[in-house]
């Protein structure tokens, strides 16, 4: 924080934000204290290990590094973003190099935590961003012990930040009970996928909790975690916040639970609670407490399972370019004689064709452009050493874009055979930008020279602007030499780390090119030195002092050489400046008590140099000019006689300077530039030289170097003794950059700006006059001879008071309809901006911040920029891309579900009714016999004012009830069931018709089982609303075997396929609930209850699923449904599955089970069948709604669902939670997967993916905990 006497708080505020946003070109204004320990280097491979300075560290587990890396710490703010509004910096800014080096596996990061008082909503986080990037608070921030801990899997700058938040929630009285919220299987660090390709990797189970209050009985609370349900891993602590346990597995292709399988591998894992009785001290499990799950493709003996691994979501082109689409897929491998996996090209088996299809703009439908087939494929398209055809891929090459392939998309579609059926994989769609302006590349960060010592790696970095994104290419060149430019092998990235470097390699070259279809750009070469042991830091420019007016910028700029990485410690009158932390130091909007002595400290790991200080004066009035002073010194000189010797200076303070050099101290005629070159030394030249600089208000002497000339002529390569010295600036004064070389003449030279040549600087001077904000940037000069040529260090020319960018704008993406926000942060006094679209000037728009109107397909690849500029010059920023695309897919809405055998039937707010997963027409969402199946949401053709939904899997057949109080029927129709008067399949919704051919009407309630429809209906109920009103039953369709009291054939339709009323019910009594089982496999229930409590059975009573009676097979007959005594009598809400059934009491809110246990049905926690009673489930819960499936079955309790029954493949026979959401209202439990209606009505699905169930477009794996449901 800017603790500058004299400031206000808001001041202090604003200075904060000014002075943090500038460390984008370099300087450093906010943080904590003095460096705690010097940078220690340390070289980490696949081992791990850790590494420690300036009081931070970073830690990196053993398996997260593939190969040796040089981790460096330093206290370096260079290129780091400006913080957001939010976050206010209050500890020095740590660079943990190489950038964006990815981890395997996360990695801790260690930060000192300051010492400042915090108000009750405020937080000490650790924020992360990548130079030129932008900052993000993480999130998984521990403050313990003095220390902030993260982890991260990427390295990049850090510091400390206080973060404002809403207020603690007030702290419930009564503590949640302990639970498992979460089970996550990662594979190699990263989240499994739900087909995970079987190779070698180590998986990790994660276990977390609620943090609640374990039983009081339970000491020594441990988790174990069983794996496929009979070995037990061994589990260890987790530290962060509620995560209790971990434990790893390594996976090989070898491992036995792959030994006997075929096709797929089915993976899963199981916490349970352990826990020591106090009183006993012997220890029991208390529960199997959830699970995580995956299937892994791999190993198919004779059928492939192909899945498209990498296909690109999104390119952008200019009008002209070739589109290139690289596709990466993988069928699994086959089980050899011997037990190990082979891939082939082709199998008997698999015939699998790729299909590359297109979706042109405006239309419905995907027209396919590419037909391939495997062979044609390349066997090794993913870097590595691994197998020919483990993975394949395709290089797909199509024409030229023009502007009508703008909002293109494409997406792959791979066929193949499975059991005789054809599934088709797809990947995702990517989607084509055709920019409306380009622009060529330019660096906004370059590359810097460093050194290194022998056997470290050295890490280069830049950053690059341009549309389309350029391509980028690292090159190198040997030391001493100005020959051809070589390509570093897969060096592509704007980071690029070189091997582990010998003394040999000192002064290699390395430069980046970037280039794109508007140009090319080179950066300008830096030189990576290596030395035998560490070189402590010294100082080639020293800070110059200033004379600025009130209101005014201050910079300070240092050169600092010395082996990697340097910390950077500015100080203001003696005491640190906290976060101070780069080469430049800017104080924007200057007071008068900012005046004073300023010098910076910079260390290494070899030792630490402190600056000369240089005084900074301010005043009200105009500037006084300030005497000159010698910033980078001479050096001197040793040559072979004949050869060229230079030296140099560089100089500060207000203009004009004059220079005169001295020999022996007499003046030199015509000696009167920064520099001084002899062009062909010898004996008669050796001697002192010093040089004099001169203004208006004084005068000052360099220090007194030597020249030493070598009696041997011997043609030498050009050396840089005097490097170039960074310029702080005036607008309107001028600026010298001056080098000093030796070597054999005659020494030729080139300066550069930001890499780019200037025309006609072919001196060993540079000299700018009339400085302007455009003239700002890094300057560099390249000395060659007919031998060889070096570059040397950039220097920076800062023009104090000119606009300067502190961040850019940055791509935008948008929807049809919408807008989109491009803002740009910015330095200097009095500025304006002007934003720009495609070019040119969008009026009224002049603020920093700019918001276009909504948007339309026709501004997809726009670019925006912006002007900069005020009195003392004017700066371009560089472009950013706009992408607009189709309004992307919100979550679907429903107030009903239907689950069923792998499909899905749901009403959405509006009345619609959707439908996906087996047997549903992936075009109308109606009923189709044959795949392809619908696998995400299809509204049903036809059907709208929709109030409820109900299917029969066992019947294929589904139903809708109608806001009119008709009902809708659709599928197939062997026994009538459709209640159309006829036994014919239809794939569309038809009305369910009573006698005379008149529609049913007045229903309020529908529920479906088997090959029957039950209809509750009273004259002037409002659907859906109220049930009171229900006065009779009808039923549609056949109970097949019921109602012929078990015979095995199907019985004609009942009363000619039209709707009759349900026999044998009391006249006159209302029915205020329908339940069926709608499973497949499931013989046919219904279940009525009446307003006065009695309930009614019909159908098959499996294991007294109806409380019929243990002893009865059935429940009623031909005469309709008989009278339930007992435990049903009186309990709402009976859900009815294959062989069990569940219940509420209304009085308690406990369900309650009867029926089969084998898979833990009744969620009792131990095995075997209870006929009757019934027994609870849920019994300290509140319980509102229940679900019966197959084999498994859901509850809501206070919002929240849980779980149990046969998962997967796991039994879970005690109820668990599912995900953390709360809000629950409904919920559907089909075969293999289930519905929930979510928070806000949206809907959420888990379970198995087959056939589609799930909504998410798979057909395959599985998805533990629920995820919402998006609506296409």
């Amino acid at each position: 924080m800017d603790m500058r006497p004299g400031l206000t708080e808001a001041t202090r505020l604003l200075r904060l934000a000014a002075c943090v946003s500038i460390l984008l070109a370099g300087c450093g204004c906010g943080g904590g204290g003095e460096p705690a320990t010097a940078p220690q280097p340390a070289v980490i491979d696949g081992d791990g290990g850790s590494v420690a300075a300036s009081g931070a560290k970073l830690i990196v587990p053993q398996g997260a590094l593939g190969a040796a890396v040089t981790i460096r710490i330093a206290n370096d703010a260079t290129g780091a973003p400006p913080l957001p509004a939010w976050a206010q910096a209050v500890g020095d800014m740590v660079a943990i190099t190489p950038h964006n080096t990815t981890f395997a596996q996360p990695v801790t990061v260690r930060l000192p935590a300051p010492a400042v008082h915090l108000q009750p909503e405020q937080r000490l986080m650790i924020a992360k961003a990548e130079p030129g990037g932008s900052w993000e608070v993480l999130g998984n921030t521990v403050h313990a012990d003095g220390m902030l801990e993260a982890q991260v899997r990427a390295l990049s700058v850090f510091t400390a930040v206080i973060v404002t938040s809403l207020p603690p929630p007030i702290p419930v009285p009564t503590p949640e009970p302990f639970a498992i919220t979460a089970v996550r299987l990662e594979c190699n660090g990263v989240p499994c996928a739900s087909n995970e390709i079987l190779r070698d990797m180590e998986m990790t189970a994660i276990v977390e909790n609620n943090g609640g209050q374990l039983p009081a009985q339970c000491t020594a609370p441990q988790i174990v975690i069983k794996r496929n349900g009979s070995a037990t891993l061994e589990a260890t602590l987790d530290a962060r916040p509620g995560i209790f346990a971990v434990a790893h597995y390594r996976f090989t292709t070898a491992s036995p639970v792959f030994a006997p399988l075929v096709h797929s591998a089915y993976y899963y894992v199981m916490p349970a609670l352990r826990c020591t009785d106090a009183a006993t001290n012997v220890a029991s499990y208390q529960a199997w407490l959830g699970s995580a799950d995956i299937d892994f493709i791999g190993i198919a003996q004779q059928e492939p399972e192909t899945a498209v691994v990498h296909f690109p979501s999104a390119i952008s082109l200019a009008v002209g370019e070739p589109l290139t689409i690289r596709s990466v897929l993988t069928s699994g491998g086959r089980l050899s004689s011997t037990g190990s996996l082979t891939y082939d090209p082709l199998w008997t088996a698999d015939p699998t064709m790729v299909f590359l299809e297109r979706l042109y703009p405006g239309d419905s439908y995907w027209r396919g452009i590419q037909t391939l087939n495997k062979t044609q494929a390349d066997p090794r398209p993913v870097a590595g050493n691994l197998t020919a055809w483990m993975y394949w891929g395709f290089e797909h090459r199509l024409p030229s874009v023009t502007e009508s392939d703008n909002g293109a998309q494409y997406r792959l579609r791979a066929c193949f055979s499975r059991s005789g059926a054809s599934v088709c994989a797809v990947g995702p769609t990517l989607h084509v930008t055709v920019l409306q302006s380009t622009l060529p590349p330019s660096f906004t960060r370059q590359p810097s020279s460093l050194q290194v010592t022998a056997g470290q790696t050295a890490s280069l970095s830049a950053s690059v602007a341009g549309l389309p994104v350029p391509a980028l290419q690292w090159q190198t060149r040997p030391a001493g030499t100005n020959g051809a430019w070589t390509d570093v092998s897969g060096a592509i990235e704007a980071s690029y780390t070189t091997p582990a470097l010998a003394l040999a390699d000192s002064g290699t070259q390395f430069r980046i090119v970037a280039s794109n279809a508007a140009g090319r750009a080179e950066s300008a070469p830096v030189t990576v030195s290596v030395s035998a042991a560490g070189i402590a830091p010294t100082l080639s420019t020293q800070p110059a002092s200033l004379h600025v007016i009130t209101g005014s910028d201050a910079v300070f700029a240092i050169q600092a050489q010395g082996t990697a990485a340097l910390s950077y410690h500015w100080r203001r009158n003696g005491e640190a400046i906290p976060g101070a932390n780069a080469p430049i130091l800017r104080l924007p909007t200057v007071a008068a008590d900012d005046a004073g002595a300023y010098s910076v400290e910079v260390r290494n790991q070899a030792g630490s140099v402190l600056s000369d200080a240089a005084t900074l004066r301010v005043s009200d009035g105009g500037a006084t000019g300030v005497a000159p002073s010698i910033v980078t010194q001479p050096v001197s000189v040793l040559v072979n006689a004949g050869n060229t010797a230079t030296f140099a200076v560089g100089a500060a303070g207000s203009g004009p300077l004059s220079f005169q050099w001295q020999r022996n101290g007499v003046p030199l005629a015509g000696a009167t530039a920064a520099f001084h070159s002899i062009a062909a030394a010898s004996a008669a030249d050796q001697g002192s030289y010093r040089v004099e600089v001169r203004n208006a208000l004084g005068s000052v002497l360099s220090f007194t170097v030597t020249l030493t000339v070598l009696p041997t002529a011997q043609p030498v390569a050009p050396t840089i003794s005097t490097q170039p010295s960074a310029q702080i600036a005036l607008r309107g004064s001028g600026a010298v950059f001056a080098v000093a070389a030796s070597g054999s003449g005659p020494l030729t030279y080139q300066w550069t700006r930001d890499g780019a040549p200037i025309p006609g600087a072919t001196a060993a001077v540079l000299m700018l006059h009339n400085v302007q904000a455009a003239d700002a940037g890094l300057y560099a000069v390249t000395v060659g001879n007919a031998l060889a040529s070096v570059s040397s260090q950039g220097a920076d020319l800062v023009v104090v008071d000119a606009p300067l960018i502190i961040a850019q704008p940055v791509p935008a993406q948008a929807v049809v309809g919408g807008t989109a926000s491009f803002e740009v942060l910015v330095g200097g006094n009095g500025i304006r901006t002007q934003w720009l679209r495609n070019g040119v000037a969008i009026p009224g728009a002049d603020e920093q911040r700019y918001t276009t109107p909504p948007l339309s397909a026709a501004d997809n690849g726009a670019v925006y920029s912006a002007i900069v500029y005020n009195g003392s010059g004017i700066v371009f920023t560089q472009g950013a891309l706009l992408t607009v695309g189709a309004p992307q897919p919100a979550a679907l809405l429903v107030s009903a579900v239907a689950a069923g055998f792998a499909n899905s039937l749901v009403v959405a707010t509006d009345g619609s009714a959707w439908a996906w997963g087996y047997g549903v027409d992936p075009a109308t969402g109606g009923y189709a016999a044959n795949p392809p199946f619908a696998t995400r949401p299809v509204p049903v053709q036809g059907l709208t004012d929709v109030t409820a939904v109900t299917l029969s899997s066992e019947a294929g057949s589904s139903y809708a009830l109608h806001r009119d109080g008709t009902v809708s029927a659709w599928g197939r129709n062997e026994a009538g069931q459709l209640g159309d008067r006829s036994t014919l399949t239809r794939p569309l919704p038809v009305k369910v018709l009573q006698g005379a051919n008149l529609p049913m009407d007045e229903v309020c309630a529908i529920a479906a089982s088997d090959s029957v429809l039950v209809m509750a209906r009273a004259t002037g109920c409002s659907p859906g609303v109220n049930r009171s009103g229900i006065t009779g039953a009808w039923v549609a369709g056949l109970f097949s075997r019921t109602l012929a009291g078990g015979a095995s054939s199907v019985q004609t339709p009942l009363n000619g396929a039209v709707a009759q009323p349900v026999p044998g019910l009391p006249a006159g009594v209302a029915v205020v609930e329908l339940s069926t089982t709608m499973t497949a496999a499931t013989r046919g229930a219904l279940s009525l209850r009446l307003i006065d409590d009695r309930r009614f059975a019909w159908g098959f009573n499996d294991s007294n699923r109806l409380g019929a009676g243990v002893s009865s097979v059935f429940a009623g007959g031909v005469a309709g449904p008989v009278e339930v005594s007992g435990f049903w009598a009186g309990r709402c809400c009976q859900a009815i599955g294959r062989d069990f059934a569940l219940g509420i009491d209304g009085a308690t809110g406990t369900a309650w089970a009867v029926g089969a246990n084998v898979n833990g049905e009744l969620g009792n926690g131990v095995g075997g069948a209870h006929f009757s009673p019934p027994v609870p489930v849920l019994v300290s819960d509140t319980v509102s709604a229940v679900a019966a499936g197959a084999t498994h079955a859901a509850a809501i309790s206070n919002g929240q669902l849980w779980t149990w029954g046969l998962i997967g493949t796991s039994v879970v026979r005690t109820p668990v939670r599912l995900g953390t959401t709360t809000g629950y209202s409904a919920l559907a439990v089909g075969d293999v997967h289930a519905l929930a209606i979510g928070p806000g009505g949206e809907l959420h699905a888990w379970g198995d993916a087959s056939h589609g169930a799930l909504g998410d477009g798979r057909t395959s794996g599985r998805r533990s905990v629920p995820a919402v449901v998006m609506r296409p």
